[in-house]
């Protein structure tokens, strides 16, 4: 009798473990997996969970690294501006009776500014400016020339862009009169302290090419001399720019 109550108790164990782990669970090795039970037909549309390994996340990837920002072409700049053209002056003669011979003379202008950044620069500033006046029997002639420097402040508003600048430097004038009586013809030439301060508008084309479209400048200058004194000019200037970078 102890020899049956042992074997059926061995049965019905082997009974239980049979009804607790399904047949298809087990390999062929003996290992057991746990399977997931997919949405089929006949479920009630509620999706199956996720697989256990695809939930763990036992590889992390690593966070995304932040690209280098890109240079905005708003903070470029070009090193040179060169701009070469046409210059009208109001010339105040620098003699006695300056006030009598005031005059429209034609010439050129040319400049080059070298810039620190995209507003602020170091301007380097010539024209040159000859004029000639007949008065009765009395010829004159009169040209002027500067050579000035300073600094230049500027700001683009698309292809549009003003300027300012204030400039220190030299005056040349060359001044001669010539008489059609018997006075004695003479001339002279001197050079001294200039100063100027004015602005410009230009219209670029393109990123290297553009034109100015008016540089205005007022210029006072200071000569010594018998038919000398001080010479207040208003100039106007128009002309091609380059750039360069």
């Amino acid at each position: 009798m102890k020899k049956l109550g042992v074997i059926t108790l061995i049965a019905v164990c082997a009974f239980l473990a049979v009804s607790v782990v399904p047949a298809g669970a087990q390999t062929a090795g003996g290992a057991t997996s746990v399977s997931v039970p997919t949405a089929g037909p006949e479920s009630d549309g509620t999706p199956a969970p996720a697989s256990v390994t695809s939930n763990l996340n036992l590889f992390p990837s690593l966070p995304p690294q932040p690209t280098p920002a890109a240079t905005s072409s708003s903070d470029s700049y070009h090193k040179f501006d060169v701009f070469a053209g046409y210059s009208f002056l109001n010339n105040d003669i620098a003699v006695v009776d300056a006030g009598e011979f005031q005059q429209l003379v034609h010439g050129y202008a040319a400049s080059v500014t070298f810039n620190l950044n995209k507003n602020f620069g170091i301007l380097a500033d010539f024209n040159g400016n000859n004029g000639s006046l007949t008065l009765g029997t009395t010829h004159q002639t009169e040209d002027q020339y500067y050579f000035l420097f300073g600094p230049t402040v500027s700001h683009s508003f698309g292809k549009a862009r003003i300027s300012g600048h204030v400039l220190v430097g030299a005056a040349r004038q060359h001044y001669g009169e010539a008489f059609t009586s018997a006075e004695t013809n003479f001339g002279f030439k001197q050079t001294n302290f200039a100063a100027g301060v004015g602005g410009a508008f230009d219209w670029m084309f393109s990123d290297r090419w553009g034109w100015r479209i008016l540089q205005f400048d007022y210029l006072t200058s200071l000569f010594n001399g018998q038919f000398s004194g001080r010479v207040n000019n208003v100039r106007g200037s128009t002309g091609l720019i380059v750039r360069f970078k």
